[in-house]
Order: structure tokens, then C-alpha cells, then sequence
């Protein structure tokens, strides 16, 4: 994890907004209703409340709130929320905002994967057998001097 805190860079390249460069520590909403940086300097053909960047788990998050024109990220539309990365294009209205920088953002690992076991023991003959799961050897035991132990 990060001492520092989150931070979105996008830089507006296109529209009313051109050569602005907005920065996003958990949220913008985008719109005309939007408080600034979010108004993005009046764009007519941007919705009341367009789109919506937050951060989560893992990184900044765009979502389209319902727009009359839509959203798109490096041409592809906006149909449920997308991860952004550095470098992407974000198209809404006439306006082009590009993601500059990410910095501050700690990426959860990915969760181990589940592992399964099975032991069997056979008390009376002493042998036993340990299954790990799929993919591995079972792996024999033997009960030897009271204590178990590796064996065939």
C-alpha cells in the first residue's frame, strides 16, 4: 500500500475545456450540473449528469450515468463501468479528455487459489493417504513408532 494519497490525471485535449487539466482524488461527475471541474466549460452536447469517475479497489473507475450521446473509452462505449489506465481516451460530448497519470492507487493482489484436501486413514493397518487436490500426487503416509510418517 501507498503513503501517498490517489490521483487521476486527465488533460482535456478537445472542446470548451481544451488545454485544462483536471486532477481527481476519489471523484468527478461530469455534466452540465456537474460542480466544476466537471462542467467541463459549458459543453452543450454534454448531459446534465453524464458520466462519473471514482476510485475503488484497484484503480479509477468511469461509468456512464445514462447519457442522451453516451461515453466511449478508446472508441468502445461506456455500457457498464471500465477500469481507466494511463493513455486512454475518454470521449463525451465534443469534448476528448486523455488519462495522463495514475499514481497512488495499491492494486489488491490476486486471491490464492483454493485448495482442496482429503486425507484417509485406515487405522487398524496403519497406512494412510493424503489427496491435495487436482493436479498433485497423492502422497502415501504410514504409521510407524506412533507418529506418522511419508512412505509408500
Amino acid at each position: 500500500m501507498t503513503d501517498r494519497a490517489a490521483e487521476l490525471r486527465l488533460q482535456v485535449t478537445d472542446g470548451n475545456a481544451g488545454g485544462t487539466q483536471i486532477d481527481v482524488a476519489e471523484a468527478l461527475v461530469i455534466g452540465r450540473r456537474a460542480d466544476e471541474p466537471g462542467r467541463l466549460a459549458g459543453d452543450p452536447e454534454i448531459s446534465a449528469l453524464h458520466a462519473e469517475i471514482t476510485l475503488d479497489a484497484g484503480g479509477y473507475f468511469i461509468d456512464d450515468l445514462g447519457s442522451r450521446h453516451g461515453t466511449t473509452v478508446n472508441g468502445e462505449s461506456v455500457t457498464t463501468r471500465r477500469l481507466l489506465e494511463a493513455g486512454d481516451r475518454i470521449e463525451l460530448g465534443a469534448t476528448t479528455l486523455v488519462v495522463e497519470a495514475i499514481t497512488g492507487v495499491a492494486v489488491a493482489p490476486e486471491p490464492a487459489p483454493r485448495l482442496s484436501l482429503r486425507l484417509d486413514i485406515d487405522a487398524q493397518t496403519g497406512v494412510g493417504r493424503l489427496d491435495l487436490g487436482e493436479g498433485t500426487q497423492p502422497i502415501g503416509l504410514v504409521h510407524r513408532d506412533g507418529r506418522w510418517e511419508v512412505g509408500a
